[in-house]
């Protein structure tokens, strides 16, 4: 059997390329042996000592420690911190108050004396009779801070391959459970412990997020460049607050409802208007030019005639509405004139309502609007999801309301995509793809999106990285 070359389709069968698969796997695992047994007894040991810096916490730290770590932990905020049930408290909060909390005097209760080490530390002075093992696990945990991982492969059962995205670094870490199948392409919160030449995460915490959001840590990554020459471990620990401040934006991103917005933030929802015309369509045609800012001659350019005709008349054409967006004309609206009627294509309710009036203003009587069809997105998928039939026709599960909402989006992304290298991003500074793919800082960005792109599965993924010219 051949072997596969870095830059072949991935035997696998995943669509990726090799090197950035299964390749990247065999490269990055550990070789060590009984390497199962380490893990299971540094896990074991992770358990216990939280287990004493929790009793040397209850022992030798105020009743109000608790409450200001949480405090510190959510930023001082009040909405959060009164979240008790809030999936962080479960595992990532314990970890940052055990290894990472250190109060502060200034921020503490009046007449409350809260020890001034990190709750791991004071253990390590107080108890000179800790394992060896657990020794080593609290100085290293100590000096691993959280921060944000890009997922690049994982190996069910057994490791997943992190990049560290501000130093770049790429280990592998163990990971046993079966829970991480769907975090490809992902971005991970958490610290990455490492002992014994054996890494593993500690303190993850529970919202994995889509690669894309790594583009709003670039502008923070670059600043914190200009005063540092490299990113380290202590710049990283430097920077928890920042870090943990953009972990809880990223939160309230993620929970908020998915919606699709057109290029001008306005929420998809398709509109088929359809008028009759009382005119010829060469009067529609040139009272509706200026809508195309760009070649008013369109319609003509795109005329088709009726050849059997002496007068040989405009039977149909199509003209496309243009408003300056981003710094760009952008389609705002496809019209097609066809015989005695005028049909116009819109995504969104405003645009809708926007060309109705323009049409208004410039056919007057000579158009009639018969109807306005109106289809969201969003509706029809949850429809199709639950097998409800359409309120306005009798289809059932098996008929075509499937069929016809698959046309819909996959005609949505085809333009979309095509249009999209060539239109202002707002994760790319309102610069187009193609604008953004000359340079370094936009190169960054573009793989991120990308790879967000591929993890969700919808968009032509290497097509984009050809045009691109990205790897």
């Amino acid at each position: 059997m051949t072997k596969a070359g870095r830059n072949d389709p991935c035997p696998c069968g995943s669509g990726k390329k090799h090197k950035k698969c299964c390749l990247l796997k065999q490269q990055n695992l550990p070789n060590l042996p009984n390497f199962d047994l380490l893990y299971r007894r540094l896990r074991e040991t992770e358990g216990k000592l939280m287990t004493k810096i929790d009793s040397c916490f209850d022992k030798h730290y105020p009743f109000e420690a608790m409450g200001e770590s949480l405090y510190e932990f959510n930023l001082w905020g009040d909405d959060q911190v009164d979240d008790f049930d809030a999936p962080e408290n479960d595992y990532t909060f314990p970890v940052f108050r055990c290894f990472h909390w250190q109060a502060d005097i200034y921020d503490t209760p009046e007449g409350c004396q809260i020890p001034e080490k990190i709750p791991a530390q004071y253990l390590l002075d107080s108890n000179k009779h800790l394992p060896e093992l657990e020794k080593k696990f609290a100085i290293t945990a100590m000096k691993s801070p959280f921060s944000f991982y890009l997922v690049k492969t994982v190996e069910m059962g057994k490791s997943i391959l992190l990049e560290d995205f501000f130093t770049g670094e790429q280990i592998t870490v163990i990971e046993k459970q079966a829970a991480i199948e769907n975090i490809v392409d992902s971005m991970l919160f958490t610290c990455v412990v490492t002992l014994q030449n054996i890494s593993f995460m500690l303190g993850t915490a529970p919202y994995p997020f889509p690669s894309s959001y790594a583009i709003d840590l670039i502008p923070f990554k670059e600043a914190m460049l200009k005063n540092n020459r490299v990113w380290s471990t202590e710049l990283i620990s430097q920077c928890d607050i920042e870090l943990r401040e953009l972990y809880f934006s990223f939160k309230d991103r993620i929970l908020a409802p998915p919606v699709m917005v057109n290029n001008s933030d306005e929420l998809i929802v398709l509109h088929q208007i359809e008028y009759q015309l009382f005119c010829p369509i060469e009067y529609a045609i040139d009272k509706l030019a200026s809508l195309n800012k760009l070649e008013p001659s369109e319609g003509l350019d795109n005329a088709l005639y009726d050849e059997d005709d002496e007068y040989n008349q405009i039977t149909e054409t199509t003209i496309h509405w243009l408003e300056r967006i981003n710094g760009q004309y952008i389609s705002c609206a496809e019209i097609t004139l066809k015989y005695d009627m005028l049909i116009i294509n819109v995504n969104s309710d405003e645009r809708a309502a926007a060309i109705k009036r323009k049409i208004s203003r410039r056919l007057g009587k000579q158009a009639l609007l018969m109807d306005d069809i109106i289809t969201d997105i969003d509706e029809l998928r949850d429809k199709v999801a639950t097998n409800q039939p359409n309120d306005t026709d009798d289809f059932s599960s098996d008929d075509l309301l499937p069929e016809e909402l698959a046309k819909i989006e996959q005609d949505f992304i085809q333009a979309h995509y095509r249009k999209w290298l060539d239109e202002p991003v707002p994760a790319l500074d309102n610069k187009t793809p193609r604008q953004a793919s000359k340079s370094k800082q936009g190169c960054e960005k573009l793989i991120l999106l990308l790879d967000d792109f591929e993890s969700r599965g919808s968009a032509p993924v290497e097509w984009l990285r050809e045009q691109l010219n990205i790897e």
